[in-house]
């Protein structure tokens, strides 16, 4: 069990592993992809996810102030979902995105530093913990 609802949960020692975020992405094999135009439409949206079934929301860099929106989402949802962060094209992106809560990273590609970064402790002793993978490379 993740931390209690309304208390950050990148910190919570629970999810330990790499492996138990792809299982709890996997199990329902469905990730809700959030573009919103605003911050403020990022909650609502998640909690209707949650209501809906989904327990894992990618929120895109291409929404504005996504990483606070990030770190609003993972204190909104406690246990009941896994936020992560997609359009990361870049370290410093994928950086920022670890200390704003990400629990997993989506890239179009692969860029330097950003597997490092996820899967070799990067800039926080809780990098480690993320999943990274290549979403679909658009032309």
């Amino acid at each position: 069990m993740l931390a209690p609802r309304g208390q950050p949960v990148w910190n919570d020692p629970v999810i330990s592993s790499k492996s138990e975020i792809v299982t709890r992405l996997m199990e329902p094999g469905v990730v809700a992809i959030v573009r919103a135009k605003q911050l403020a439409q990022v909650q609502p949206l998640v909690e209707s996810l949650i209501a809906g079934g989904i327990v894992a929301t990618e929120i895109t860099m291409t929404t504005p102030n996504a990483l606070a929106a990030i770190k609003e989402a993972r204190q909104l949802v406690g246990e009941r979902s896994l936020i992560g962060v997609g359009s990361v094209v870049d370290a410093a992106t994928c950086r920022a995105a670890i200390s704003a809560g990400a629990q997993f990273i989506v890239t179009p590609d692969l860029p330097d530093g950003i597997g490092r970064d996820c899967a070799c402790g990067g800039p926080t002793h809780h990098a480690w913990r993320l999943y990274s993978h290549r979403g679909a490379a658009r032309p």
